[in-house]
């Protein structure tokens, strides 16, 4: 039994890794994390966020200064999410993750009514 069981969950693992869902997220993976303009405007957005939070070890959230630095922020987090492919992945995503909440309660859902437990 134990065997089989094993057999089935790779077979199951192996069938996930071949939907064309998650091969096209793993795709635009790979594609995000070598593209130069995400990667730019990352380290902007890391540099800028770092920055607000040292601004509000010493200020109060409602400065000027911290608002400044806050719209900052934004407007480079927002320019990254704007580019194609940031689109292009995030769009991806939620069809991957929505595929992973159907099986969880495919195979959960009715063991968490009947135990009334939370298995998360």
């Amino acid at each position: 039994m134990e065997g089989t069981l094993l057999n089935l969950i790779y077979e199951f693992k192996q069938l996930l890794n071949e939907d064309e869902r998650v091969v096209n997220l793993n795709k635009l993976e790979i594609e995000l994390s070598s593209n130069r303009d995400v990667i730019n405007l990352s380290i902007k957005k890391n540099r800028i966020s770092e920055e607000y939070k040292e601004i509000l070890r010493f200020n109060d959230e409602n400065s000027e200064l911290a608002k400044a630095k806050q719209k900052e922020l934004y407007l480079a987090k927002k320019e990254l999410d704007e580019l194609d492919v940031v689109i292009r992945y995030n769009k991806a995503y939620q069809e991957v993750r929505l595929l992973y909440e159907h099986i969880s309660s495919t195979l959960f859902d009715e063991l968490k009514i009947k135990r009334d437990c939370r298995i998360w």
